[in-house]
């Protein structure tokens, strides 16, 4: 580490999710050449120009802001939720942008867990007990089980693969939509293949797409928001989606607040149509203590806190703090995925045409292989020269590992419920059918920087 150079600065936007820098600067305290400072939101225009990596947390980074980040290196979001980073205009500045694995720091599973504690406090009854008990009431109010319910987990990610896991013994029948299954995967029987997440199959029993959701949603006692906020889900649980929902079924949101029409599910809940709402993300935020759905007493909020335990945010801080060592050390970076544009340099005018993306970058990648470089000639200048000029539009790395990994039998695009090619990868050993690309496969993670 040289320690000669100018201290590496991080900036994280705004005061809420106050663990998130806390943590950090626990993590680092060891480290003088690292600078962790907390800017008011409505600062960090002004002083973004310091700073060399960014946690966005709920700051809106959009074109102007980016532009101003002169010596920035990387902005990441502490967890997953990129939404808020205009991620287009990163690039396009040469700024890489960067979310952190769910599965990997237990921050998946804290959502997981906190979308079941709304689900028994909805069939429990959780704000009428408190009535209950001021009124010196005993034996009320009657509550339901989870036992026998069916569930739809709209999204089915790390968030929702940990929701199904905890559900199962529950007793209740999983349903669960996805953008993309494993081939073969979708329908009604798959009992037999794992899922391309490596996940047993067992734990969703009836799979399908966003095509199914108003289908599914009529089959559901309860439905569980999962799905990352896009262009796509913006206000996808609708008027119309409520009403294919059964009278009495329950909404549980622990995603993001814009999913949910507003208007749609306040006249709902007091029509009696829909049976009760857990939220953890709402409309606005922080959300309106005096809103009108708050009088409600079938409605359960918490503030934003489903990720937020003392075990994910330890490990999301020391995810940032590596990152940020890293930075300063001009070493790759390790435990979080690059996300980069849909539509990078060489890639202008492709981003409505997924299918014309996805050739080109297969084709690409098909490429590659045909070089057919052998043993001998495979040298790392070599290797290296090859994949920048192949790869030279910078798409995501990740999605580079996942096409060249699975050369034999491309795939479509993931599951993740954004319009970025950005899918999670393992350091796992290749199939013997796959070691005669294994240099450029790694070649290809040197040159991403993941």
């Amino acid at each position: 580490m040289d320690h000669s150079k100018p201290a590496t600065r991080v900036l994280f936007c705004g005061p809420h999710f106050a663990a998130s820098h806390n943590y950090t600067r626990e993590y680092l305290e060891k480290y003088p050449y690292i600078q962790v400072d907390v800017v008011p939101l409505k600062d960090v225009p002004d002083h973004i120009e310091n700073y060399h990596l960014c946690v966005a947390k709920n700051m809106r980074l959009d074109s102007n802001v980016i532009s101003r980040a002169h010596q920035m290196k990387l902005i990441m979001q502490f967890g997953v939720g990129l939404e808020g980073v205009d991620i287009d205009a990163a690039t396009k500045h040469g700024i890489k942008v960067a979310r952190i694995p769910g599965d990997a720091t237990g921050n998946a599973a804290s959502c997981a867990e906190m979308a079941i504690y709304l689900m028994l406090g909805l069939l429990r009854k959780q704000n009428e007990m408190q009535i209950a008990i001021k009124q010196k009431k005993l034996g009320e109010p009657v509550g339901g089980t989870l036992l026998g319910k069916t569930v739809l987990i709209m999204g089915f990610g790390n968030i929702g693969i940990d929701l199904a896991k905890r559900l199962r013994p529950f007793g209740v029948q999983i349903i669960a939509t996805k953008r993309s299954w494993a081939p073969n995967l979708q329908g009604h029987d798959s009992k037999a293949c794992p899922t391309q997440n490596g996940v047993g199959d067992d734990l969703v029993d009836i799979k399908g797409s966003h095509g199914d959701l108003h289908e599914f949603a009529s089959k559901a006692d309860i439905v569980v928001c999962c799905l990352s906020l896009n262009k796509e889900t913006v206000g996808i649980v609708n008027k119309s989606f409520i009403s294919s929902m059964k009278k009495g079924a329950l909404l549980v949101n622990i995603a993001r607040g814009g999913l949910l029409d507003y208007d749609a599910v306040l006249h709902n809940l007091e029509s009696g149509h829909l049976g009760g709402l857990g939220i953890d993300v709402a409309w606005t935020e922080p959300f309106d203590p005096d809103d009108p759905i708050l009088k409600l007493k079938n409605v359960i909020i918490t503030p934003h806190i489903a990720g937020v335990t003392e075990h994910s945010y330890r490990s999301m801080a020391k995810v940032v703090g590596d990152v940020a060592l890293q930075l300063h050390a001009g070493t790759p970076f390790t435990g979080i995925e690059v996300v980069l544009s849909r539509n990078p340099p060489g890639f202008q005018g492709l981003r409505s045409d997924k299918q014309n993306y996805n050739e080109v970058l297969d084709g690409k990648v098909r490429r590659t292989f045909s070089m057919r470089v052998d043993e001998e000639t495979q040298s790392s200048s070599l290797m290296e020269r090859a994949v920048k000029r192949t790869f030279s539009m910078r798409v995501s790395a990740n999605e580079v590992y996942r096409r060249i990994d699975h050369q034999y039998d491309p795939v479509p695009v993931g599951d993740h419920e954004d319009n970025k090619f950005m899918l999670q990868t393992e350091n796992t050993e290749p199939s013997d059918h796959k070691k005669r690309n294994y240099n450029i496969l790694e070649t290809c993670r040197r040159f991403f920087g993941f």
